[in-house]
């Protein structure tokens, strides 16, 4: 990983940080990212996301699900 992509990541997290203490939940960060159902497939597929408890993945899921359906 270049130290480009590091301090992406690094962005994105303090972006997370900043929702969370503006008082956002969940699902205003995951519309915030423009996060398609598709993509969080694909993001569960790839990666471990310890810090995601059963409750939010649930969570996501059915906020993506009922956003592809509006």
């Amino acid at each position: 990983m270049t130290a480009e992509d590091q301090l992406g990541l690094a962005e994105a997290q303090l972006l997370g940080y900043g929702h969370h203490r503006a008082g956002y939940g969940l699902t205003e960060l995951v519309d915030a990212m423009g996060l398609s159902l598709a993509e969080w497939e694909q993001l569960q597929s790839d990666y471990v996301m310890p810090y995601l408890d059963d409750d939010d993945r649930a969570t996501i899921t059915r906020h993506l699900r009922s956003e592809a359906v509006v």
